[in-house]
């Protein structure tokens, strides 16, 4: 059977009936019925194409409290407004738990003090749920309007959703730290009122903890992305990790035993290619030990020992100690976002020198790890710009 150019699929969620329309291989429309308007014809009209059940799935699962990323659907912007399309492209990226005002979107889209006009914008949103019109709120407190049907109580109800599928993400992502969060923050604030502040103003923030990963994989997917976009990055690593098919991901002793050409026809480097077989080596002579024997050691010789590697530097090496082992005293004081964040909270009007920021630090620690999330949201929060 030829798969359907277009079309429309009406399906139950947790808030009551959407319908969803399609063409070629994009959404053109979503809208929230009124709970009665299931189809009238079950399993009579053709199946819809698998992507556009694969939306269905991922609506019906966030609507459930099982947050996804609805912000890469296709979405067919033809015959919207400019001005509208770039509205829907800033909301998408507003995250949920974290709604924001009518005048911050207006910003955000180029056009500070078009609050109103955003407002119209949404009204005319023909993507509710996946462009998420309702995290634009009023900018004192209140939800503004909705559209959609239910109006502010359909809107509520999509915040609270959302707000409680964040908490409960939260929650769990911290108890995979082997410290505990809110004591840190208790600490920062106490020791730092001024970072306190800031803290209070951002809430809680996420930093992702990439537990479960060899320090060798960990290692050999940061050199594959160094100085590289996501995209063409992941494509690389995917073309390397397709000659050790059907392994997951290939041992040291692979990785060495493999001719360089073949992994520069991957699409690895000169630099990078020597980069991940000195990591290889070094696993195999110890250079680079086990989590177990890494997490025995103090911060000072993980990093002696990671730099070690060709391609691995001292910011990889601290990321590496932040994400892979969980250190909560690491300050990147040569990161860039860290910099930029500490001049905005502390209101610096240029990037503070490294050794500027190290001096403050020194009351932040046993928990700088968290002061640097807190400083990296703050480079790219609107509350501090």
């Amino acid at each position: 059977m030829m798969a359907l150019r277009q079309g429309q699929l009406v399906f139950p969620t947790a808030i009551g009936a959407c319908r969803m329309a399609w063409r070629d291989d994009k959404i053109t429309s979503v809208k929230l019925l009124d709970g009665r308007a299931l189809p009238a014809r079950p399993g009579k009209d053709p199946p819809p194409p698998r992507w556009v059940r694969d939306v269905q799935l991922r609506l019906t699962r966030h609507l459930e409290g099982t947050l996804q990323d609805l912000s890469t659907i296709p979405l067919d912007f033809s015959g919207i407004p400019p001005f509208h399309q770039q509205v829907y492209r800033m909301a998408l990226a507003i995250p949920a738990g974290g709604p924001i005002s009518y005048g911050q979107l207006a910003a955000r889209a180029g056009s500070p003090g078009a609050a109103r006009a955003v407002g119209q914008a949404m009204r005319r949103n023909p993507f509710p749920l996946i462009v998420p019109c309702h995290r634009v709120v009023a900018a004192g407190g209140g939800l503004g309007g909705f559209s959609a049907v239910g109006g502010v109580t359909t809107k509520r109800r999509l915040l609270s959703i959302e707000k409680k599928a964040v908490v409960a993400e939260d929650r769990a992502r911290e108890s995979c730290w082997p410290f505990e969060i809110d004591r840190a923050r208790r600490h920062l604030r106490r020791h730092d009122p001024q970072l306190g502040r800031a803290i209070g103003r951002l809430g809680a923030v996420r930093f992702v903890r990439q537990s479960g990963r060899s320090p060798y994989r960990a290692l050999f997917r940061a050199i594959v992305y160094q100085q590289l976009h996501v995209k063409a990055a992941s494509t690389i690593l995917g073309r390397v990790l397709d000659l050790y098919a059907p392994k997951r991901f290939p041992a040291p002793a692979d990785l060495l035993a493999t001719p360089e050409s073949r992994l520069r026809a991957a699409g690895l480097s000169r630099n990078k290619t020597a980069a991940v077989r000195d990591l290889s080596a070094k696993v195999l002579d110890g250079t680079v030990p086990s989590v177990r024997r890494l997490s025995r050691m103090d911060d000072d010789t993980i990093i002696e020992r990671l730099v070690a590697v060709r391609g691995i530097g001292r910011w990889t090496a601290e990321m590496f100690m932040m994400s892979l082992l969980g250190r909560p005293d690491v300050m990147p004081v040569d990161d860039l976002g860290v910099r930029k964040g500490f001049g905005l909270v502390f209101g610096g009007d240029t990037v503070p020198a490294p050794q500027v920021i190290l001096e403050r630090a020194e009351a932040w620690r046993p928990y700088r790890t968290v002061a640097s999330w807190y400083l990296w949201q703050a480079a790219d929060s609107l509350l501090f710009q």
